[in-house]
């Protein structure tokens, strides 16, 4: 059997603040997203979490019976729309949630994710998770829009120096991620493309969203 090996996290720094800071104001947020919505963008927040004391499910997956006992520790009642929450992938839970018409930031994450006596949590670190890279808030947010290859080329280049991505090509069907440079596979091609964000507060946010707009205006979809 190979030998996993496990990386020495001691010596990252990771923020470990509430999932969203109080500035700048959400209602700046949500005109932004209005404005995204507006340009056909789509966009999504997902927050991770692992249950405290539990192995997590990356490195020992949990049964039918686990799952039961995950959602039994897990109000899923009255969540908010677009919102749905996945058991057992990569962590315990995984929610996410597309806000769409009338929303508040404040009110499409559940308290419950915050709750340190559920999660497993270290101070000075934040909610631990299987990745490293969603350790800290354990919050992500993604914009995706559609562009063209042809038409957009020097504009997607230029993404590679300030945001990570993903690219899914038409011509290779849904959901096919590109991780090559970015380059069209037929001539004329359209694809998507998601850019995204991890462990982010207010500030952090505000600005990824504004640049999404920005390249969302600059593209010729």
């Amino acid at each position: 059997m190979k030998r996993r090996e496990f990386l020495d996290i001691s010596s990252f720094r990771f923020p470990f603040q509430k999932l969203f800071s109080k500035q700048p104001e959400s209602k700046d947020l949500e005109s932004i997203v209005e404005k995204i919505h507006a340009k056909n963008g789509k966009v999504r927040f997902r927050v991770a979490r692992n249950l405290k004391n539990k192995l997590f499910p990356f490195y020992n997956p949990i049964g039918e019976e686990g799952i039961h006992h995950l959602k039994s520790k897990v109000p899923t009642s009255d969540l908010p729309p677009n919102s749905r929450i996945y058991f057992n992938d990569e962590d315990h839970i995984r929610y996410e949630v597309f806000p769409e018409g009338e929303w508040k930031l404040k009110e499409i994450i559940p308290d419950f994710l915050n709750r340190k006596d559920l999660f497993e949590y270290s101070e000075g670190i934040g909610f631990i998770n299987s990745c490293p890279t969603n350790t800290g808030r354990g919050n992500k947010a993604s914009v995706s829009f559609q562009i063209s290859f042809e038409k957009d080329f020097e504009i997607i280049k230029g993404l590679i120096r300030f945001y990570k991505y993903v690219i899914f090509s038409e011509s290779e069907g849904e959901g096919k991620e590109k991780n090559d440079s970015p380059s069209p596979s037929h001539p004329g091609e359209k694809a998507s493309i998601m850019l995204y964000i991890k462990n982010f507060n207010n500030n952090r946010l505000k600005e990824f969203l504004q640049g999404c707009l920005e390249i969302q205006k600059r593209l010729s979809c």
